[in-house]
């Protein structure tokens, strides 16, 4: 049997993809502000990092194993215990700290997909959303808190498939984050493909200036269909190129640090995605990172 090759198609605008992303990522890494001077230390309040040791390691996630189990009441460090962000504090916490331990995980900073406009009816954590058929609605990408040293560039990247991309006329009126300075986005007409992605530093010449915003980082609008349907938007993230065999995803949702190192969000799960909507899976588009997603129910 032979291997599945890409099309012409996906090969094509992988190129086109890749080349003002590219030089996103190459000026955010090799560019990156200063590092924070030595000794200045790391705020308390690190997510994970129960015991206050300024470390998330396995201990903590020994110490959440034993608090879900009621053989300890509380924590050193109460507030960093949720690392999900599910207003609970369980073993899939553990689990989140044991996978960053173990190089499964950039971080334990989360991202999420939020409809931000009009008031429509969702589950709780918003997980899926009821919009009328035929009707716009706004779709945010939401950093839900900052790392503690701060971040100096984004990137994100939502999969919205059979919904219509109601493309605004600029990228900077899409990208919301405080800090953009140079926003970029791609493809460079909308509805071509069925994702987009946004990117922008913080400014366009060292230092580069370091962001604590958590909240909106990307805004855009989409439209559902006529008739009724479901539709699962999906935020890619960020996984590294390492070579032919494994491309990874290096597009995907992530920020970069101070320090020069580019990291994604948690990871919560995998997927296959015709993100070139040729009703084909290309190898290209198999087992994808994927941060968050959020289903639209279209009625």
């Amino acid at each position: 049997m032979r291997p599945q090759q890409p099309s012409p198609a996906r090969r094509h605008w992988s190129w086109q993809l890749l080349a003002p992303f590219a030089l996103l990522l190459v000026l955010a890494i090799a560019a990156a502000g200063r590092p924070a001077s030595a000794g200045a230390g790391l705020p308390a309040n690190i997510r994970g990092d129960v015991n206050c040791t300024r470390a998330v390691d396995s201990v903590d996630a020994a110490l959440v194993l034993q608090f879900t189990a009621a053989l300890i009441e509380t924590f050193a460090c109460p507030e960093a215990a949720d690392v999900d962000g599910n207003a609970s504090v369980n073993s899939i916490d553990a689990n989140l700290i044991l996978q960053l331990n173990g190089g499964l995980q950039d971080s334990l900073l989360r991202m999420s997909l939020a409809i931000t406009a009009p008031a429509v009816p969702c589950a709780d954590p918003p997980t899926t959303c009821a919009v009328p058929a035929g009707s716009a609605f706004r779709l945010a990408v939401v950093l839900d808190s900052a790392p503690p040293e701060g971040y100096i560039a984004i990137q994100t990247y939502v999969f919205y498939g059979g919904l219509a991309y109601n493309r605004a006329a600029m990228p900077a009126d899409e990208i919301v984050w405080p800090a953009s300075a140079l926003p970029v986005w791609f493809p460079p007409e909308p509805n071509i493909l069925g994702f987009v992605v946004h990117g922008s530093l913080s400014t366009v010449a060292q230092p580069f200036p370091v962001s604590n915003h958590a909240g909106r980082l990307v805004e855009f609008e989409l439209s559902c269909p006529p008739e009724p349907g479901r539709f699962k938007l999906s935020l890619l993230a960020y996984e590294p190129l390492l070579d032919v065999d494994e491309p990874g995803n290096p597009l995907g949702a992530a920020i970069s640090l101070p320090d020069q190192t580019t990291v994604s969000p948690i990871k919560t799960g995998r997927s296959d995605l015709d993100l070139n909507l040729d009703g084909m899976i290309d190898r290209e588009e198999q087992d994808l990172a994927v941060a968050a997603t959020l289903e639209v129910r279209c009625v």
